[in-house]
C-alpha cells in the first residue's frame, strides 16, 4: 500500500511539473488570484491587462518585460474614475482608466474597473481604449453601461498629431467572464439586453 501511494505522488509530481513548464497553471492562477485577491483600495488591487496578470501597489506596477531585462512595463492608475453598479448585485463598482507603457513610445489607456465585494473589491479584465489618445470622462450610460469619452487623432493622421476627435466606447460588463463587451451603439434595447454588447 505504502508503494502504491509512492507512486500517485510521484505521478502527481510529475503532472504538476508538465503543468507547470507548459504554462497550463498560469491561467487558472491568473483566475484564482483575480476572483479572491479583495483589497480595501482599488489602485492595490489585481487586473488582467492584454492577458496578463498585473497587480497595483499605490497605484502602480513596475516589472522588467523579461527577467532581469532593462526594458520595463509600467502600469499606473490615470483615474477620471466613475462611481456604480456596473454588476447588478447593488453595490457601488468603480471604473477608471489605467495607463501602461511597454518599453516603446506609446502610452496606451485601458478602461478598468474593481467589483465592490465583502472587505474590499476584486478587478476585472482591463480593456484598450487606445493608444496616446486623450482621456476626458468616463460617465455612466443607460442600465448598466459605462461611456469612455476620449480624444483621438483623424483617420490618417500620423501618431505624433494631437488627438482632437471626439469618441465615446460604451462599454458592458460580462457578470460572468468579468470582462467588458463593446456595446453595439445602435441596438434597439441595448441599455438593458446583455447580449447587445460585442466582446473586444
Amino acid at each position: 500500500m505504502r508503494a502504491i501511494n509512492i507512486i500517485l505522488f510521484v505521478l502527481i509530481l510529475i503532472g504538476i511539473g508538465l503543468m507547470v513548464s507548459q504554462n497550463r497553471w498560469v491561467p487558472v492562477l491568473v483566475e484564482y488570484i483575480l476572483e479572491h485577491d479583495v483589497v480595501e483600495d482599488y489602485r492595490d488591487g489585481s487586473y488582467r491587462v492584454e492577458g496578463y496578470l498585473v497587480t497595483l501597489v499605490d497605484g502602480e506596477s513596475d516589472v522588467p518585460i523579461v527577467p532581469d531585462g532593462s526594458s520595463r512595463i509600467l502600469t499606473r492608475y490615470f483615474g477620471n474614475e466613475l462611481r456604480k453598479d456596473i454588476d447588478g448585485d447593488g453595490r457601488e463598482d468603480v471604473v477608471f482608466f489605467l495607463t501602461q507603457e511597454r518599453g516603446g513610445s506609446g502610452v496606451f489607456f485601458y478602461i478598468a474597473a474593481a467589483l465592490a465585494r465583502d472587505g474590499g473589491y476584486i478587478g476585472v479584465d482591463a480593456t484598450v481604449v487606445g493608444d496616446r489618445i486623450a482621456p476626458q470622462s468616463i460617465t455612466s450610460g443607460p442600465g448598466r453601461q459605462v461611456w469612455a469619452n476620449y480624444a483621438d487623432r483623424a483617420p490618417g493622421e500620423p501618431m505624433t498629431a494631437r488627438p482632437s476627435v471626439g469618441r465615446t466606447l460604451r462599454l458592458l460588463l460580462d457578470t460572468e467572464t468579468r470582462q467588458f463587451g463593446e456595446v453595439v451603439a445602435d441596438f434597439e434595447g441595448e441599455s438593458n439586453i446583455p447580449g447587445a454588447y460585442k466582446g473586444r
